[in-house]
């Protein structure tokens, strides 16, 4: 691996091209709770450069539980490396928070071929905080309905419409 990136960095001093490309970093939560595992993803846009190198630097206290495509071979760090048939692409890795409560700061370069390193534009902190508790219910109580109110309401109505129907056939007579 060392190699490789030796070659790669030989390589860049040989061929001084302007880049036009660019990484930003995304999150798939705007905020976690202590342990709670976020998912990071990379999105590498090219603009006519064919290889580049990426090292994105994991937050202190914070674990890689899946690095994707991605090499961990140094600690705290993540880092992919394309020498041909680069193309825009999309990594994604995961990481644990820690069980402490904090802002974390991800951070990282990447090195496109002939550019000079530069630094992972995008979501950069994030917070763990433990989750607000949320208030039990209050149950609203059910509608309050007085039986014999209800009769009564059902007498007077049935007699009104009664009244009603006599009147009318009194009128008609007429």
């Amino acid at each position: 691996m060392k190699k490789i990136v030796f070659l790669f960095l030989l390589v860049l001093l040989f061929f001084g091209f302007a880049s036009a490309g660019n990484i930003t970093r995304g999150f798939s939560s705007s905020s976690l709770t202590p342990g709670q595992a976020l998912t990071v993803t990379l999105f590498v846009s090219l603009d006519n450069e064919t290889f580049y190198l990426l090292d994105e630097i994991v937050p202190g206290g914070w674990t890689v539980i899946d690095a994707g495509s991605g090499s961990i071979e140094q600690q705290g760090h993540v880092k992919w490396v394309v020498i041909q048939n680069a193309a825009s692409a999309t990594y994604s890795y995961t990481v644990k928070a820690p069980s402490s409560e904090g802002t974390a700061s991800f951070s990282g370069k990447y090195l496109f071929e002939g550019g000079s390193e530069t630094e992972i534009a995008g979501a950069k902190t994030m917070l763990v905080a433990k989750a607000e508790p949320n208030p039990e219910p209050i149950p609203e109580p059910a509608p309050a309905v007085n039986s014999m109110l209800l009769a009564g309401a059902l007498v007077i109505g049935a007699i009104l419409i009664i009244a009603g129907i006599l009147i009318l056939k009194k009128k008609k007579k007429k």
